[in-house]
C-alpha cells in the first residue's frame, strides 16, 4: 500500500489519541520509528500490523478502527493530499 494509506493511519491515532499513543502502536507493530513517504510503496502486511497493533493499543475491534479510518480518511485525505484537486472541481457535483 501507499505510504498515504499509513500516514493516515498514523494521523488518526495522533490526531485522537495523541503523540504517545502512536509511539505505542509502533512499539507493538514492531516498527522502529518509521516515517511513511506518501507516494511510497510499502508491503500489505505493515499496514495489517500497524491496523491490528492500534486496534489492541486503543483497546477496539478491528472493525471498529476500520470504519474509524474510514470516516477519518475522506477528511485526511481530502484536507492533506486532495484538497487542492477538489477545489479545482467546484462546489457541486456536477
Amino acid at each position: 500500500m501507499y505510504g498515504l494509506v499509513n500516514r493516515g493511519i498514523e494521523h488518526l491515532v495522533r490526531h485522537q489519541h495523541g503523540d504517545a499513543a502512536w509511539e505505542r502502536v509502533l512499539r507493538r507493530a514492531g516498527i522502529e520509528d518509521e516515517v511513511f513517504v506518501t507516494g511510497e510503496s510499502y508491503p500489505d502486511a505493515l499496514t495489517y500490523t500497524l491496523v491490528g497493533a492500534a486496534s489492541e493499543e486503543l483497546t477496539v475491534s478491528t472493525a471498529d478502527f476500520l470504519r474509524a479510518f474510514g470516516r477519518h480518511w475522506v477528511l485526511f485525505t481530502g484536507s492533506a493530499s486532495y484538497g487542492a484537486l477538489f477545489d479545482l472541481t467546484g462546489a457541486t457535483l456536477p
